[in-house]
């Protein structure tokens, strides 16, 4: 009777160690398969972000090609180049003697672009800066006569007194090569200093000279060539 007894619990125990062992060996796998999990969600979700990140890049960069384009279009339609949103609205604003007047976003409805062409990879509107001189009602880009006793303006005409300053020293600035515009994100608006605006310049800082704007964008001839022909038969 005894014995008998002793063979039970003997069994007992042994059944209850067997089940402990087997939960035992159930909850390492199922913490090695969490691990696993945990690592591949990791990795997923960093390759994810990395993807997101040069996705907003190449928005970035391509929308701010997509507007140096529709400029280039638009001052060889109009011989000049809009002033700036003020608004945020895409329509162009006054000018005027205020500097910051010339500091704002893309006049999209201006240029022919819909609102999507100006946002940057975040969503936000594109900055756009202009020279004002260079947002006149001009007659041509060039002096058509190559007179210079005329009186009659033209986007190639010397700018004595840029109001555009870049801050870096090997961007060529003079009287007749000047910045036409800048284009940058939100993170890097410009600001007006004195009787200049400051244009620092970053990653996305997108700014062309008057000659470069003509020669690459539009196959024109540069401001400062001798007796350019006239802009009706370049453009």
């Amino acid at each position: 009777m005894i014995s008998k007894i002793r063979i039970k619990i003997a069994l007992l125990y042994s059944g209850f160690r067997n089940l402990y062992r087997s939960n035992g060996s159930l909850l390492l796998e199922i913490a090695i398969a969490v691990s696993v999990i945990g690592v591949i969600s990791a990795m997923f979700i960093t390759r994810t972000n990395i993807s997101r990140k040069i996705a907003k890049i190449k928005t970035t960069h391509d929308n701010i090609e997509t507007v140096t384009i529709a400029l280039a279009a638009y001052l060889a339609e109009n011989s000049r180049l809009p002033c700036p949103s003020l608004k945020n609205d895409g329509l162009e604003g006054a000018g005027g003697q205020d500097l910051s007047n010339y500091i704002g976003t893309v006049p999209f409805h201006k240029i022919g672009l819909g609102e999507r062409d100006v946002l940057d990879g975040d969503g936000r509107r594109l900055v756009y800066v202009v020279e004002p001189g260079l947002t006149l009602s001009f007659n041509s880009i060039y002096d058509v006569d190559n007179n210079p006793f005329q009186t009659t303006d033209y986007f190639c005409k010397e700018i004595i007194d840029p109001s555009i300053q870049m801050n870096r020293a090997n961007v060529p600035l003079g009287q007749m090569d000047v910045v036409a515009f800048v284009v940058d994100t939100a993170d890097n608006c410009p600001v007006v200093s004195g009787n200049r605006i400051n244009v620092k310049i970053f990653n996305y800082t997108r700014w062309l000279l008057r000659d470069f704007l003509l020669m690459k964008y539009l196959k024109n001839c540069p401001c400062h060539r001798e007796n350019p022909p006239s802009s009706t038969s370049l453009i």
